[in-house]
């Protein structure tokens, strides 16, 4: 009984974090992951324009 319980509560907390990075996505334009969120804090905080794709080789962005 007590694996059936923690496997529940497992699937919950998963569904709630699913909805969370869906959030963060919206939010962003990115994946809900560290990589790309970071870019996007950093693109906000210093004026980066990002590359439209997330896998554009060479760079993230450029300064505007």
């Amino acid at each position: 009984m007590r694996i059936h319980n923690e496997l529940e509560l497992l699937a919950d907390l998963i569904k709630q974090r699913n909805a969370i990075d869906r959030d963060i996505s919206e939010i962003s334009g990115r994946p809900a992951e560290r990589g790309p969120l970071g870019e996007f804090i950093a693109a906000e905080i210093f004026d980066i324009e990002l590359q439209e794709a997330a896998n554009y080789r060479g760079s993230d962005g450029v300064f505007r």
